[in-house]
């Protein structure tokens, strides 16, 4: 019997552990590190807000350094960090959460132009891509990030 177990569980190991990435086993400071393209961000519900980043490029490093270039090639420096917490449900049905915020300050010294966002939530769909949500009164903001 054990070796029909083994048998069936080291081919069913492998595809697990070899065909995936790995990324989903990083922590989300590792998998946010690099260099992230701004796609799209999409509007739900309704009233309105203006928003600090609507496209640029990110580049996140170890220890939340952060770099931000707009569309017109202004260059800002500044930081990033994630926070993890828990949302309790609000219904006895509804199961608590954990939940990711991304922090963005970043500075362009040579105008003193300053940026920055908190984004509620981070939800990565892939290796390659992560939506950061902003719920702002009746409105949701998604802003879907692109690694480059």
């Amino acid at each position: 019997m054990k070796k029909i177990y083994s048998s069936l569980l080291t081919p069913l190991a492998l595809v697990l552990f070899t065909g995936c990435s790995k990324d989903i086993l990083k922590n989300y400071e590792d998998r946010i590190e690099g260099t992230w393209r701004l796609d799209d961000v999409d509007r739900l519900g309704f009233g309105s807000s203006s928003l600090t980043f609507t496209e640029g490029r990110f580049i996140f490093s170890s220890g939340g350094k952060l770099e931000y270039t707009d569309r017109f090639g202004g260059t800002y420096q500044g930081s990033w960090e994630i926070r993890k917490r828990r949302i309790q449900g609000n219904c006895n049905e509804c199961d608590d959460q954990t939940v990711r915020s991304l922090s963005i300050t970043a500075i362009d010294f040579a105008t003193r132009d300053v940026k920055t966002e908190n984004f509620d939530d981070i939800k990565f769909t892939g290796t390659n891509k992560f939506n950061a949500f902003i719920h702002y009164n009746a409105r949701t903001y998604v802003f879907r990030f692109r690694r480059e």
